[in-house]
């Protein structure tokens, strides 16, 4: 399994986003959220990270739609986007792809990520060849599609921020400024391990 890229010499045109795929298997853990924001990174295993997916600008979309159930609230969580160009090497690895459950990041135009699947409830690979529109052109490529289905939504995941004051517990490293830890919790606090 790899990343899939552009090859053809497109740019990142603004408001195109990289969508980040990891197999499940290759995550220790997905931190809890406080008010439906990771804020702790998630752990991958050692020598295991992220893949990046490339898709033809303006067409990467996202959807989370909740529904209730006789067990409780049901989330359909999806992400999908064309990818330009077909190759033998992107189609044996789409291939691959298929034989696994991933955990998805996807980023918005305004630079929010959301996490698609949880470590119970990983997300689905499946993709199509078919042609699809590239600037004034119509090309071949693949619509690629990640999809679960989780009892909660597609969280948000922002662990370059501190979460707000009051919703947590932040244990600190001696240094006072490096977080070790952090419990969520109503009243909030802090402490500095001596």
């Amino acid at each position: 399994m790899n990343h899939f890229v552009n090859t053809d010499g497109l740019d990142n045109v603004p408001g195109l986003k990289i969508l980040q795929f990891i197999p499940v298997q290759h995550v220790a853990s997905i931190p809890e959220d406080t008010a439906s924001v990771v804020y702790d990174e998630i752990e991958v295993l050692p020598g295991k990270g992220w893949f990046n997916g490339e898709f033809t600008p303006g067409k990467l979309e996202f959807g989370d739609e909740m529904q209730n159930t006789s067990h409780g609230p049901s989330h359909d969580l999806e992400v999908n986007g064309f990818h330009a160009n077909s190759s033998p090497g992107k189609l044996d690895n789409f291939r691959q792809m298929c034989n696994h459950k991933f955990i998805v990041l996807a980023e918005d135009e305004e630079g929010n990520v959301r996490i698609l699947g949880t470590r119970e409830s990983p997300c689905d690979f499946s993709y199509k060849e078919t042609s699809g529109r590239q600037g004034d052109r119509v090309v071949k490529g693949y619509t690629i599609s990640f999809k679960a289905v989780s009892d909660q939504p597609a969280l948000y995941y922002d662990n370059d921020a501190s979460p707000p004051e009051g919703t947590g517990f932040t244990i600190f490293y001696p240094d006072g400024e490096t977080i070790y830890s952090f419990i969520p919790d109503p009243a909030g606090g802090t402490f500095t391990i001596p």
